[in-house]
Formats: C-alpha cells, structure tokens, sequence
C-alpha cells in the first residue's frame, strides 16, 4: 500500500513554488482578458450598448443567474465593476489576500460571462472551472507581498485539490482527444481545414497556410498525438519531473502555436497560465529557488484542530470534484432524466465539462458576418471596417476584438433573433452621432458562406444571404 501512496503522491501533487507561479500568471491574464473587454465596455456591458438589459433577458436569460451587471445598466457602473475587478487581478497577481481576490475574480468573470453569454468561448468556462479549484490551493507562500504565515517543511504539495488539478487538465485534452475522431484528423487535414477559417487566423496562419500540404498534416498528426498520449506521460510515476517537464514544454509550445497562428483571443494564455502550475519541483531546484526538504504529514500533524478539519474537507472536496469531473467528461448525460437542480448548477456555476474544439472534424464552411449600411449621400459602407466602401464578397478578418468577433457570430444564429435589432438600433445610434455629416439611413447585415477544401485553392465561392434589414427608425 505504502508504494502506491508514493506513487500516487509523486503523480498527483503540486509544488508550492509553481502555484505561486501559477497565481502571478493567473491574475496577469484575467487583467489582460479584462483590458480586453474594457474596448468594447460600452458595447457590451450596458444599456447604452447593443445588448440592453431588457433584451437580454427577454433572449437568452435563465431564472436563477446572477451578475452583477445586471444590478445597473450605466456606463458608471460598468467602470466601476471593471476597476474592482481590475484591482482585484493585481491583488491575486501580487498575493495580497489572493483568496479573497480569487473569490471576487470568480464572482466578477461569471458576472461578465453571464451579463453578455453572446461574447463567450469555451476558454471562459475553462477559466471559471479553474478558478473555482484554484481557490483551495496554496499558492501564496512564495513570491508574495503577504505570504502565508504557515512554516513549510516541503515545497511539495499534495491533497484532494491538487489531485483534481491534475487530473481536471489532463482530461481536458484527453476527452478533447477522444473526440476529434473525424476524417479530418485521421486524414492529416484539420490544420489545412483550420487555418481556411480566416476569421479565426492570424497574419502568420495565412502564411502558414501557404505552406505545402505535408506541414499542414504533420502539424495535424503532431497537435492529435499530443493530447491524445503526450499527456498520459504525466502519470508515469519514476521520473516524474523529467516526463512532467517534457509535457508542460510540448503543451506550452502548443499553445504558443495558437497565439502565433490563431487569433482566438484569451483561450491559449489561459492554457499556458494553468499549465505553469505543473511546473515540476526540479525545475525550481535546479534554480536553486526556495529549496526545502522534509516530510509534509508531519507538518500537518503539528498543526490544530481546527486546521486538520479544514484539510480533510479540502481532501473530501477534491476527491468528489474528481468523480464529477470524470464524469462529466467521460459518461454521457441523460439529460432529459437528470434531476433539474443538478443542471441547474451545472449550468449557473458554469461547472459543465465540453472540450470539442474542431471536433469531431474541423468546420468545412466558413461562416462570417458582413453588414452594409447605406447612407444619406446614397453610398453603401462597411460599418465593421470602420465606414470603408462595402465589398460584396469580403472574407472577414478585420474584426479585431474576439470578443465582438464572437458576439457577430452569434447575430447568424436563428435562435438569436431577438438581438439583432437592438444591435441594429445601437449601430445606428453610435454612428449617426460619431459621424453627423455622413449619417447611416438603412443597415444590411449578411451571413456569409465558403465551403472549404483540403485545397484552399479549390475553395468555393461566397454566398450570401441577408440576416436581416433595418431602416433608421
């Protein structure tokens, strides 16, 4: 038994100098995320915007959800819950009272998730999945301003939490995996189908594309492979840190491969700031940072009562959170039997595990929002590229924000009807009063198809068709 526990232990713990890592890089990405969205704060996150409160809720809102943002729709108020958000990443980045500023980071991302849902990627519950076990790790006992007070022997850490931890981000990839089992991965053509998605591709992923097909299937099977078994190398429990440290490198590399190649916001440096967590304990030795030595059961006998209580619900809540997880992810919900509360937490608590980017193929038509707007003067121009003339067939790239990306995405969804006139009216609005000489009197927006091929050459044409039509009213 006592082998297996070493074992066990070896796999499933986390160094206390990674965490604290981990903590600094956290708070850097939700303040980066966040400065983000402060470009589109108006837009987004008021009554001013295009997603007033009231159709909101009358769209796409569920009894039940909480945000903050939905208290007050001013612009004021908007500045104010991004400022106290803002302090909050800085504080969690600097580890004052970090799990007190956790705890508002979590409270302020679901309230920002749920006061615009039409703006949100998979990256975002990711976020608020890992924030929710990131709160029951110790991650300010190095590289503070207020470090813990508590004496550690071992810069090992291992409970419940960190098991989940592991275990939560080795699934991830893992499922996502499993379900890539489309002919485009096992052909070698999702890069190939991926980087055609110029609405989601950077200036380096067109010129990646460009490349002969046999990088295209290459970067396929290599990307494949390594979530699919790269990952399980974590697990070997004889020379742990060296296989760890293969995996944190080949999944940074990964991810910096999204940043370089993609242009999908926030998602590949939320990826790269849990994945510092993983960090092995050699790499800090090696650096000769913070080394300590001792056994950390005998440290936890030292100490009270109070706190041997508060580990062992630590180790309870990281133990259930485990089979919760592997379940989500591995056992397929009868939704229509499972009880509503449940899917009500799920749901509020945006706890719900869905890994399936590109997956099971990547997509073969592209999709893209163009909207025309005629104005007084009797010219059409392109009001997302910032009043340039209208051009009928444009592949969209010139979206910047991701955020707004994503919301344009969501006005092609039929079930979404309901927001495409207030996006109207405050395009109308924020135009007209930006530009009083050039005023806009009709809006056209379009939804835009290409269907693809592993040949970008022998790609289709682009059809159109309009979405919808609306007068200055």
């Amino acid at each position: 038994m006592k082998p297996l526990l070493v074992a066990l232990r070896t796999i499933l713990s986390l160094d206390t100098r990674s965490l604290a890592l981990y903590r600094i890089a956290l708070g850097l990405v939700l303040l980066g995320d966040l400065l983000m969205r402060s470009h589109m704060l108006v837009e987004h996150y008021t009554d001013e915007g295009m997603l007033p409160r009231v159709d909101l809720i009358m769209s796409n809102w569920q009894e039940g959800t909480f945000s903050v943002l939905m208290l007050n729709g001013t612009v004021w108020f908007a500045v104010l819950f991004f400022v106290v958000f803002g302090l909050a990443c800085v504080c969690l980045s600097l580890g004052f009272f970090p799990h007190i500023a956790i705890l508002i980071c979590w409270v302020a991302y679901i309230s920002l998730n749920f006061r615009n849902p039409f703006a949100n990627n998979s990256g975002d519950f990711m976020m608020l999945i890992f924030l929710v076990w990131s709160f029951f790790l110790p991650f300010n006992h190095h590289f503070s301003v207020r470090p813990s007070r508590k004496r550690l022997t071992t810069n090992e850490h291992f409970s419940g939490v960190s098991a989940l931890f592991v275990i939560q981000i080795s699934v991830i990839y893992f499922s996502s995996a499993i379900l890539k089992s489309g002919y485009h991965w096992t052909s070698g053509v999702a890069v190939s189908y991926a980087l055609q998605m110029t609405y989601y591709t950077s200036d380096m992923g067109r010129w990646l594309l460009s490349l002969p097909s046999s990088v295209h299937a290459a970067l396929t099977y290599g990307s494949y492979y390594l979530e699919k078994y790269i990952i399980l190398l974590v697990f070997i429990p004889f020379k742990n840190s060296w296989f760890r440290l293969l995996v944190f490198l080949s999944y940074w590399c990964l991810h910096l491969g999204f940043v370089v190649f993609l242009s999908i916001g926030a998602f590949p440096w939320y990826c790269m700031a849990f994945w510092l967590a993983m960090l092995p304990r050699g790499v800090w030795d090696g650096l000769g940072i913070a080394r300590k030595r001792g056994d950390e059961d005998e440290f936890e006998k030292r100490e009270g009562l109070l706190s041997q209580v508060l580990s062992l619900t630590r180790h309870a809540f990281g133990v259930a959170m485990i089979g919760l997880v592997l379940f989500l992810n591995f056992i397929k919900i009868d939704f229509e039997n499972t009880p509503p509360v449940v899917l009500k937490i799920l749901y509020h608590f945006k706890m719900s595990q869905s890994w399936g980017m590109f997956a099971p193929n990547a997509a073969e038509v592209a999709s893209w929002v163009s909207a025309k707007a005629e104005t007084r003067q009797g010219q059409f121009i392109d009001i997302l590229a910032e009043g340039k003339p209208y051009q009928d067939s444009h592949f969209d790239h010139q979206v910047f924000n991701c955020r707004h990306r994503k919301y344009l995405v969501s006005l092609m969804d039929s079930k979404l009807e309901s927001i495409s006139e207030p996006f109207a009216h405050y395009i109308f609005r924020d135009w007209n009063r930006a530009n009083p000489t050039n005023q806009i009197v009709s809006l056209t927006v379009y939804r835009n198809l290409k269907s693809l091929s592993v040949d970008p050459k022998k790609a289709g044409k682009v059809r159109s068709s309009t979405l919808f039509e609306i007068k200055k009213p």
